[in-house]
């Protein structure tokens, strides 16, 4: 019987101080991890391509700076009021153009999706009714 409750003692000990450890993992970054595995970690987030922009006029270009083109997915979301969309018009990298009727207002709860597979982005116009009271955000994946 003593010998159980000293293994017993023992391995409790074993797991209180195990517990106790602290953790110091802080990501991959501080673990040495090479460039091109942080560059991936990057590219698979969203990147902000803009932010807050209000609706004055009824066209706004937005130029895709050369690092960060190439997106799956852009993300159209309100962030103030309740913009109307009527187009979104991509220019690629390669000079072509591709419309989005979109047609529709967004709120924050429901934007808009627009699946471009990977090409590369070098300028977004946006045809939005005129609301200075109403703000969108882009985001690319």
């Amino acid at each position: 019987m003593k010998r159980f409750a000293k293994i017993a003692a023992i391995s409790l000990a074993m797991t209180t101080a195990a517990a106790a450890q602290p953790s110091y993992d802080r990501g991959a970054y501080d673990r040495g991890v090479d460039e091109d595995r942080a560059r991936d970690r990057f590219q698979n987030s969203w990147v902000p391509l803009a932010e807050a922009s209000t609706a004055f006029g009824a066209r706004q270009a937005l130029t895709i700076q050369a690092p960060a083109g190439r997106f799956r997915v852009l993300h159209f979301e309100a962030t103030r009021g309740r913009p109307f969309l009527h187009r979104v018009v991509l220019v690629y990298g390669d000079g072509s153009r591709r419309n989005f009727w979109i047609e529709r207002p967004l709120s924050r709860r429901h934007g808009v999706d627009l699946q471009i597979d990977g090409r590369e982005v070098r300028q977004v116009l946006v045809v939005a009714e005129p609301d200075p009271r109403a703000a969108y955000t882009i985001l690319g994946f």
